[in-house]
Order: structure tokens, then sequence, then C-alpha cells
């Protein structure tokens, strides 16, 4: 079973059986998946900003290091 299938059942569930609509019925739908995959995404990019700082706090440390004539290692 594939999410877009399981997204369109549940936007038809909260449009038809619930009583909403169509439209809150797909705002619904949209909002129940943001909270579902919300976490993950903010993981993920939280994780991607933090080893690209890290990466580049390492190469402005050697780069200061060899500016003021220190070896680095």
């Amino acid at each position: 079973m594939y999410f877009d299938t399981t997204a369109y059942n549940f936007w038809m569930f909260l449009g038809n059986d619930c009583g909403l609509g169509l439209g809150m019925g797909l705002v619904g739908a949209t909002v129940f998946s943001k909270l579902i995959f919300g976490p993950f995404v903010l993981y993920q990019v939280s994780y991607f900003q933090l080893t690209k700082f890290a990466a580049n706090d390492g190469y402005q440390n050697e780069v200061t290091l060899a500016r003021h004539g220190q070896s680095y290692g």
C-alpha cells in the first residue's frame, strides 16, 4: 500500500463519510500528513545544517591556525 493511495482514501473518508466535504476533507488529510511527516523533515533539516556547520567550522579552524602560523594536527 502506497502513501498516495492511503492519503486519497483518507481524504475520501473525511470528505464523504465524516461529512466534511471534499474541500475540508482535503485540508484535514493534508494537515494530518504534515503532522506525521513533519518531525522527520525537521530532523533531516537540522541534521543537515549541523553537519554543514560542523564541516565549515573545521575548515575555518584550519584557516585560522594557518593564519597564525601554527601547524594543524
